[in-house]
């Protein structure tokens, strides 16, 4: 069992398996406000590459690029949900960061294609 990501030293590079995922997760904060946070984690194990937070102005949508752009994301599949299946947003991650990915598509998307 790896070690746990906070006993790392900062030096260290973090593990990276070929697959991470964007979870999206409200947390709560003091004073009942709450503050939600937009990760990237690995699979397995997990572990949380980066993360930031979205404001309570804008979406997960606007946080995708600048949560990612500082990984090195070459030949690793990228999973999201479909909140994230923007054509601009996948065609960055494949043209730009060299990634793979899978993604949620819904019904109401009928020229989205593989």
């Amino acid at each position: 069992m790896p070690p746990s990501p906070g006993s790392w030293p900062p030096s260290t590079a973090m593990p990276w398996t070929p697959r991470s995922r964007l979870p999206g997760r409200t947390r709560p904060h003091r004073r009942r406000h709450h503050r939600h946070l937009l990760s990237a984690v690995t699979h397995a194990p997990t572990v949380t590459l980066a993360q930031r937070e979205v404001g309570a102005k804008t979406n997960e949508t606007a946080a995708f690029r600048p949560l990612l752009e500082p990984l090195d994301l070459t030949g690793t599949v990228v999973t999201f949900d479909a909140l994230h299946s923007v054509k601009d947003q996948v065609r960055w991650l494949v043209q730009e960061k060299k990634a793979h990915y899978i993604a949620v598509i819904k019904g109401n998307q009928p020229t989205a294609s593989a």
